[in-house]
């Protein structure tokens, strides 16, 4: 009895590599081989009001440290920490409905306060800013 492999090709072969290879006497058909790594484009999204401004006086008056409530020397830990807590407090789907629009903004002034200070290099360009701001009165 003769035993004969019937292979149907997947419908969806966008994560499929087909390997280009000249067929030998023993198997006719293509070989497919699963991806080690699917690579994906940058899918970071970023709030924003206004354009990216933000209009509030309180609020542009704070540096991020001050909005976040962590000292200068304040280190990734506490950082990540003061960020969870007040996105939080301030996310849109948990706000009072009274004040959504005001609670938006603050989120969205945590959210850039956070992704500027857990950068590094983001962090340092933002500290040496503000050594400048203060040193400029």
């Amino acid at each position: 009895m003769r035993c004969y492999i019937l292979t149907i090709p997947p419908t969806n072969t966008r994560f499929y590599h087909h390997v280009p290879t000249s067929p030998t006497p023993l198997s006719l058909r293509p070989i497919f081989t699963y991806p080690t790594r699917i690579r994906f484009g940058s899918l970071r999204t970023e709030a924003s009001i206004n354009g990216g401004h933000v209009l509030s006086e309180e609020a542009s008056q704070l540096s991020f440290y001050e909005l976040l409530g962590i000292p200068l020397s304040g280190s990734l830990m506490e950082i990540k920490q003061a960020y969870k807590k007040l996105a939080r407090k301030y996310h849109p789907d948990v706000s009072p409905p009274g004040r959504v629009e005001e609670y938006t903004k603050r989120f969205i002034l945590v959210q850039e306060a956070y992704k500027t200070l857990s950068d590094p290099r983001l962090k340092a360009m933002y500290d040496r800013d503000i050594h400048l701001a203060f040193n400029a009165c």
